[in-house]
């Protein structure tokens, strides 16, 4: 049975199956604006991807993720109905407040048919983005085309087994791609998360009596915060509004919110500085490790807050959910789109940035049936 949602209609879906291609790709009508620090879109003059005006009301309106730079504009009196994941709607309803009957939410891997505003109909297929919890990628499919939005995203082999997205492959029905560019330059050589997971295990395994504190932003790197617990077997302290997601998530019972009772800690990524390190230190050992790639690979990485920091216990270790220049290469020469469109504009960056264009080059898969265009780089961790 096919899932037929009506733009704020039922969401009560019990099987779904992929859909074909629904109809022959035409021209693509493609409005983009872009208000500052927001990394929204306008598609197909019908769809609104992260993004949050309220003269969108004959929209149809989908989140990636709860990221502040996704959600700007989207306050508790929101009255369109958002399509997203299970956990990004939690997220909507606990946090920011948003009314539950705006709420449609979608499972992760299934696709459904959703009736347009006007005529006629679309298809849309949730893939995991493997970024933050509730993270997800969109697959359209309807008059425009075939269309897949990334988000932001780290890009797993496993991506491209869903269903729908292996059709897609098969047959070269792939128009247009919008990926997230964030580390899109050839430079930025960031590790995988297990590898970065590991460097982090051994800087805590050499400070045996130190205060460890994470220095993280509030949604994202859980799926660490849980290794870390379980490759030391102690308890790690978070915030009360920090818990609540892990509960969410349904993680082990490796985490508190009672300071005193463990060493590692849990701090805002904003609050460690030189003199905040220097001013825990004068009452116990403490390190801090930042696990993020923007102070390595951002702009103006010579003049980072951070640079030669590890002499007052501060370690920055590159671990992120975005995906590098060769994972991104990799996944684009799998999708083989028509189009590539960068999520991230290059007005959005500053002019400053030495890393702002990386233009991808053809000499690894020659015979590619499609071009690569440059794409640009955000500062984001």
């Amino acid at each position: 049975m096919t899932a037929v949602l009506k733009n704020g209609g039922s969401d009560n879906v019990d099987t779904v199956v992929t859909c074909n291609k629904l109809y022959i790709f035409t021209a693509v009508n493609i409005r983009k604006e872009y208000p500052r620090n927001m990394n929204g879109h306008l598609l197909f003059n019908m769809i609104c991807v992260d993004y949050w005006k309220r003269y969108t009301d004959k929209y149809i309106h989908f989140l990636t993720h709860c990221h502040a730079d996704h959600t700007v504009g989207l306050t508790s009196t929101w009255r369109f109905p958002i399509y997203t994941s299970l956990f990004n709607a939690w997220m909507l309803k606990t946090k920011f407040k948003i009314n539950p009957h705006r709420l449609k939410p979608l499972i992760i891997g299934r696709s459904y048919i959703i009736k347009l505003p006007r005529n006629g109909e679309m298809s849309v297929t949730l893939i995991d983005a493997n970024h933050c919890p509730g993270s997800v990628m969109f697959l359209f499919q309807g008059f425009f085309g075939t269309m897949l939005y990334t988000g932001d995203f780290r890009y797993d082999p496993v991506m491209l087994e869903n269903q729908a997205l292996t059709q897609v492959l098969r047959n070269k029905l792939l128009d247009d791609l919008f990926v997230d560019n964030t580390y899109a330059a050839e430079k930025c050589k960031i590790p995988s998360r297990s590898k970065a997971t590991q460097e982090i295990f051994e800087i805590i395994r050499k400070h045996p009596d130190h205060v460890v504190l994470l220095g993280l932003r509030n949604l994202g790197k859980e799926e660490l915060l849980r290794a870390i617990a379980l490759e030391f077997n102690e308890q790690i302290y978070v915030s009360e509004e920090r818990l609540q997601v892990l509960q969410q998530l349904m993680y082990e019972d490796v985490f508190t919110t009672d300071c005193k009772s463990c060493r590692i800690h849990v701090v805002d990524i904003r609050s460690v500085t030189v003199s905040y390190m220097k001013q825990r230190q004068e009452e116990h050992p403490h390190i801090a490790i930042l696990p993020t790639a923007l102070y390595k690979y951002g702009p103006d990485v010579a003049n980072h807050p951070y640079k030669n920091s590890a002499e007052h216990g501060i370690f920055v270790v590159p671990y992120s959910d975005h995906s590098p220049y060769e994972e991104l290469f990799t996944f684009i020469s799998q999708l083989k789109p028509a189009k590539i469109h960068p999520i991230i504009e290059a007005k959005q960056i500053s002019n400053n940035d030495n890393r702002s264009l990386s233009y991808w080059q053809e000499r690894k898969q020659q015979d590619l049936p499609w071009s690569l265009r440059h794409l640009c780089i955000h500062q984001c961790n």
